[in-house]
């Protein structure tokens, strides 16, 4: 689990995904994923890689823009790319890790036609097992396994052994792609060897590219229109602001080569033009807790169930709860209200408006904050990133503005 090969992104690093002492030259040259995928017909090792990196690295979202680009364009991602034809089987763990902790879990054949696919579409009737065991013995198929860490610890030996069986049997043909954080990866304990890589941290170009088409999206969704050269310029004038704000505090810098963190600070930005962005990483968070929790309501002119204040120390229950729960990584739809009631019932602080229920609070941190998601298959909530869960474990009061 030592063995951290070469890998936009990809590379050697420490085991906490950090890059501490990576030239930006290094950064640069390090190759991408279709670069691995790419050798995988030379480098039988590369059929089995485990990518490692800290919360807000986009593990998840790096799975998703595979399984894209091969569903809808495979033809010229492989032109373009030079990889293999593959077809993915995008898996999330924290979905189907009940199911495969059991001692009778279904083998991989299985999940995948049993399971996964009558969730993509009761449609694919065709798409049997038999056909599952023929695509991974074909070559083509290409497993993406996403989010070991989301594992409970109580289910990684099984899940482990899972994983570890389903590349034994199919191993040598289909090709495994696995994420997780450092931690997560620290309790994996199937035999078969990954080849572990880590994600890089954003370089500044990468970073200034990102934030220019995040702020050319923006514009372009408020005016609804097209690339004008009006929008053009007015994007290009917000993205310059920050990005000069960031090259001149070596702190800001230090949180910018994340993306998740750099989304926030763009986020914040693009919100509140005329403040300063907060230097340290936990004011960052309520800073951004702040716009979601009040900004957001006032702008969208609606009256919410909570004032922000109120709304954290709910948020601060819940996150507490899956925090001493550690096997809890979502909660159904009752749990949720259940835990939301509870709170408001042991609080003198904290009332509802008139009228207002758990159930519209819960609604309104889904649907306006977006604090929430909601998985429809399960009917479950979540944090939208698993760092907000440490964010209000963890943060200050929202009426001690930084």
């Amino acid at each position: 689990m030592d063995d951290w090969g070469g890998a936009e992104g990809f590379g050697r690093g420490r085991v906490d995904g950090s890059d501490a002492g990576t030239s930006e030259s290094e950064k640069k040259d390090a190759p991408d994923i279709w670069h691995l995928l790419g050798q995988v017909k030379q480098r039988p090792d590369y059929r089995k890689i485990a990518i490692i990196a800290r919360g807000g690295f986009g593990k998840t979202t790096l799975l998703r823009h595979i399984t894209y680009r091969y569903s809808h364009e495979a033809h010229r991602v492989c032109r373009d790319k030079g990889v293999p034809k593959l077809i993915p089987v995008l898996l999330y763990l924290r979905d189907c890790r009940n199911l495969i902790a059991k001692p009778d879990a279904p083998d991989l054949p299985t999940l995948i036609a049993e399971h996964h696919v009558k969730r993509l579409s009761n449609r694919l009737t065709e798409l049997d097992v038999d056909w599952a065991k023929k695509l991974l013995n074909s070559g083509r198929a290409l497993v993406l396994l996403d989010g070991f860490d989301e594992v409970a610890a109580s289910q990684c030996p099984a899940v482990s052994e899972w994983i570890d069986q389903a590349m034994r049997d199919y191993g040598s043909t289909a090709t495994f792609l696995l994420t997780t954080r450092p931690a997560g990866y620290e309790r994996y304990s199937g035999q078969q060897p990954f080849t572990a890589v880590a994600i890089k941290e954003f370089n500044s170009a990468q970073r200034d590219r990102f934030l220019h088409k995040w702020y050319l999206c923006q514009v372009k969704a408020d005016h609804l229109a097209d690339d004008t050269d009006s929008v053009k310029e007015e994007a290009a004038r917000e993205a310059t602001d920050l990005i000069e704000q960031i090259q001149a505090r070596d702190e800001l810098q230090k949180l910018a080569d994340n993306p998740l963190l750099l989304c926030m600070m763009a986020s914040y930005h693009r919100v509140n033009p005329a403040r300063s962005l907060p230097i340290a990483r936990p004011r960052l968070y309520q800073r951004f807790c702040q716009m979601l929790l009040e900004d957001r309501p006032v702008s969208k002119k609606m009256t919410v169930a909570l004032p922000a204040e109120q709304s954290q120390q709910v948020l601060q229950g819940v996150a507490l709860h899956i925090m001493v729960q550690q096997d809890c990584i979502a909660l159904s739809r009752s749990e949720m209200i259940q835990l939301v009631e509870q709170t408001l019932e042991s609080s003198d602080e904290v009332a509802l408006g008139d009228g207002a229920t758990a159930i519209d609070f819960v609604k309104e941190i889904e649907e306006i904050s977006e604090l929430f998601v909601r998985k429809e298959a399960s009917d479950e909530y979540e944090f939208a990133h698993r760092s907000f869960v440490g964010v209000f474990s963890f943060s200050p009061c929202l009426s001690a503005r930084v």
